[in-house]
């Protein structure tokens, strides 16, 4: 089937936004074998751990939630302009606010099961049998369920709020005013600021951030500086949408913005380090650089995109499909299979990805067989897909 150039874009990004949630998948697989202690944020630590995955975490943690927000906004700029405001609401109450509450009341449990299980064969030196009692226990207690956090979820419960927001502030803003806003923001794409202005926003943001870097709250309360600093991302992509035919001009700084944003990457890493030492100015420096970087690696990565993705292939097209079900469902794998692995007496460097490699597979398969072409599929993508693929 032909497509047009305006179709191939949309096919690029919608690629990029499924790669940005398979990320997440690398990013909680190593978790559990880097140096760093995360606190609450990721209290598993196995005995073998190795600073690379310290630095894959870092790395990713920088771009992938905010490539994901700008995408957000872009595409539901999209639905208004297709659908109207009422529409994309309806829509995206479907496809977000539904599962958002579905897989929280379903994978709560099996999370808790699974860290409870895998912290006392890790760090308690259990038995199997002990770690599975454990585990049990963890689904029947109380006060598990008192404790219910939106998890891994949390992006999906601000981007609830930000359709709200976004509801709102149509309605507030008198359309001349819209037209002015769109106006300056296309001025700001042909600026030479077009970056440098983004990332000065960021770095606002992330002055009350409790460690220099962009938070992540899991809490049902929507703390402003994480609310803030992430509709700075996705109101980038909602502005971006009308000028969508600017888009070509992304691809064609791609490399530069990517090595620049690498660039800055390893000057905020740096930052970071010195200011955990107390260094004076180190932590205006990591926010500075991490703003920098951040945005430069946004524009890289759509600008990448737009340039090597924008053709459309049955095999792309699937994984973009299964993207969104195998991030909601990859938590509970991701204690449970670090349990399994306990008394693998491996390097780091190899049981990360091992973990990785057994998680893959699983999750496919359980999308092909419970997802593609069943009522849940239908929730999550609109529609029901074959299981055979088909050209395009």
């Amino acid at each position: 089937m032909h497509t047009t150039p305006g179709h191939q874009r949309l096919h690029s990004l919608d690629a990029l936004r499924a790669w940005m949630m398979l990320l997440g998948i690398v990013l909680h697989g190593v978790l559990t074998y880097g140096t760093i202690d995360y606190g609450e944020a990721w209290p598993l630590k196995d005995r073998n751990t190795n600073i690379v995955w310290d630095l894959t975490v870092f790395t990713i943690h920088v771009f992938r939630m905010p490539v994901f927000f700008v995408l957000a906004g872009f595409f539901t700029a999209l639905l208004v302009e297709r659908r109207g405001l009422l529409a994309m609401l309806r829509n995206r109450a479907l496809r977000i606010g539904v599962p958002f509450v579905v897989f929280l009341l379903v994978l709560f449990p099996l999370i808790a099961a699974g860290y409870s299980y895998a912290l006392v064969r890790i760090q308690w030196h259990g038995t199997h049998e002990a770690a599975l009692r454990a585990a049990w226990n963890a689904i029947a207690s109380v006060d598990t369920w008192q404790s219910v956090r939106t998890m891994h979820l949390w992006f999906l419960y601000y981007l609830l709020h930000f359709y709200v927001t976004v509801a709102v502030l149509r309605a507030v803003i008198p359309i001349a005013l819209r037209d002015r806003i769109r106006d300056l923001f296309g001025a700001l794409l042909s600026s030479r600021a077009r970056m440098l202005v983004p990332a000065g926003a960021t770095m606002i943001t992330l002055i009350p951030m409790r460690s220099g870097g962009l938070d992540t709250d899991p809490d049902f309360v929507i703390w402003p500086r994480t609310y803030i600093a992430y509709l700075v991302f996705f109101g980038f992509g909602y502005l971006l949408h009308a000028h969508r035919d600017r888009l070509s001009e992304f691809g064609r700084g791609a490399w530069r913005s990517t090595l620049l944003g690498l660039t800055f990457l390893v000057v905020s890493g740096a930052a970071a380090e010195a200011a955990a030492d107390g260094t004076a100015g180190a932590r205006a420096l990591r926010i500075v650089a991490g703003g920098l970087a951040t945005w430069s690696l946004v524009f890289g990565s759509i600008g990448l995109s737009l340039r090597y993705g924008g053709h459309a292939n049955p095999r792309t097209r699937y994984v973009v499909d299964a993207s969104y079900w195998i991030y909601l469902v990859h938590l509970p794998l991701c204690f449970w299979l670090p349990g399994l692995f306990a008394n693998f007496d491996v390097s780091a460097i190899a049981k990360a990805p091992l973990v990785i490699a057994v998680m893959t597979p699983i999750l496919f398969v359980s999308y092909h067989i419970l997802v593609r072409s069943t009522w849940i599929g239908t929730m999550l993508n609109g529609r029901r897909y074959p299981l055979r693929l088909r050209s395009q």
